[in-house]
């Protein structure tokens, strides 16, 4: 065997896995193979017999050894990883009683059922991991050695855990984002996302529209959006007045006095308004309710929503549905064969939306979705 440890960080054992592992399913170690001792393991790869009982301790847990008292460590006659555990961080907003709440919020959304699905599919056991975001340096290598430690493989929710993430991809640790990101990420396609909004609004026949977005000024997607909105506007021979795209801010509180306020101020409406986030899109049905704005014959509206949102409207929004089940499920599968079969993990994939036609929107689709048989 070549030495191809690198030493110096915190996930050496881990490296000694991988290498060890890569070398039982290339056929080096071949099965039932007796593996050399601890010690000229540990002399072989230059790391300590500490980091080499650790590493054999768990490839045993995962399958691929198995230790025969007083003959020594074999390999297994059929080695698989048959216990992969997967965690999937997500961002705690604050340490509090509100935690239940969103962990009931976070576990019953599209994204994180989509993980699950896939982690059965792949028989991997998927955990839930809540952890700070935006830590300093010792809370992300504190976070990543908890990680490497526990896990097999890593999904995160978006850039918020850069920090963590990049200790754990520079150390060869795998790790995908379900969102858009410098690292490998699953998402799905703003740009085409948007061409289906102002596709639909220019089909309905809608001359003007006012885009609502969340965020700051400064946010990539929302430029992002911004951008691909006017372009596919602009080919279409339209134009939107920079006072008609308006951002807001974050707080979910916030963003419902603001809206009233713009409305209130407003003399005229525009043909459609879009929002580019769920949280505008249910403030905006329950403002245009409180207003009795006639929709669709007077208004329309459009927006991206999810499954849990879609239980709470009336009427049914016409909304972007964003692939959240495929991303989570497309990530799992990314890990699986990464850590299976060490295949790299694409630098980026991306998924694309579809334009659901509810009651918000004129109906140019011929027909409406039959609703008794309508399936979340």
């Amino acid at each position: 065997m070549k030495n191809h440890i690198v030493k110096g960080n915190i996930f050496l054992y881990r490296r000694v896995q991988s290498h060890l592992e890569k070398l039982v399913r290339k056929g080096v170690l071949k099965p039932e193979e007796k593996i050399p001792g601890e010690r000229v393991l540990a002399k072989e790869l230059n790391v300590s017999r500490d980091t080499i009982r650790t590493a054999l301790r768990a490839l045993e847990e995962d399958g691929f050894l198995v230790r025969i008292p007083a003959k020594g460590t074999f390999i297994r006659s059929t080695p698989v990883k048959n216990n992969i555990n997967i965690a999937f961080v997500f961002p705690e907003p604050e340490i509090s009683l509100l935690y239940q709440g969103y962990d009931n919020f976070v576990t019953n959304s599209t994204l994180w059922r989509g993980i699950v699905a896939a982690g059965a599919q792949h028989n991997a056991a998927i955990s839930f991991q809540v952890a700070r975001p935006y830590a300093d340096k010792t809370e992300a290598e504190v976070l990543a050695q908890h990680l490497t430690d526990s896990y097999a493989g890593v999904i995160f929710p978006s850039e918020e855990f850069d920090a963590s993430a990049r200790i754990l991809i520079d150390a060869g640790f795998p790790c995908v984002f379900c969102n858009q990101s410098m690292f490998p990420h699953v998402y799905y396609d703003r740009a085409q996302a948007m061409t289906l909004a102002t596709g639909h609004i220019r089909d309905n026949g809608c001359r003007s529209i006012m885009l609502l977005g969340r965020g700051s000024k400064n946010s990539f997607s929302w430029n992002q959006k911004i951008a691909a909105f006017k372009e596919d506007f602009a080919k279409r021979g339209m134009t939107i007045p920079d006072e008609n795209i308006i951002l807001l801010p974050d707080s979910s509180e916030k963003i419902f006095h603001r809206m009233l306020n713009i409305f209130d101020r407003r003399t005229d409406l525009p043909d459609a308004i879009f929002c580019a986030n769920p949280t505008i899109s249910l403030t905006l049905l329950h403002i245009a309710q409180k207003n009795n704005w006639q929709i669709p014959e007077k208004i329309q509206l459009l927006g991206y929503a999810n499954d849990m949102d879609l239980q709470r409207t009336i009427p049914m929004l016409t909304h972007i549905k964003l692939p959240h089940a495929e991303i989570g499920a497309k990530a799992v599968e990314l890990l699986i064969a990464k850590i299976r079969d060490n295949q790299e993990i694409p630098q980026k994939t991306i998924l694309k939306a579809s334009l659901i036609q509810g009651e918000t929107t004129r109906n140019v689709c011929g027909e409406k979705i039959n609703f008794e048989n309508f399936q979340l």
